[in-house]
């Protein structure tokens, strides 16, 4: 069971975060899309649900600390769906 106890918002976006599991999610308040986040220790390694990781939830993981991987960074540019 997943204890989601870091929560970040960007934009539209929250991101709920379960460090004891080493699980994440994203979702867009407003259009409902987002996906599922995995990380080792505080580096993501894997996530799913939208073909491209939205740039404010990259950017709020790694003003959270958190390691965000080079080829995950900025494919999406726009507002995110802001």
């Amino acid at each position: 069971m997943h204890d989601f106890t870091h929560c970040l918002t960007a934009g539209n976006w929250i991101i709920e975060l379960s460090p004891t599991t080493e699980y994440g999610y994203f979702e867009n308040q407003k259009t409902g899309s987002g996906g599922g986040l995995w990380f080792t220790g505080n580096e993501l390694y894997d996530y799913d649900g939208m073909f491209e990781l939205p740039k404010l939830v990259a950017d709020a993981l790694q003003g959270a600390g958190y390691v965000v991987p080079r080829e995950f960074l900025y494919m999406l540019d726009e507002e995110d769906f802001a």
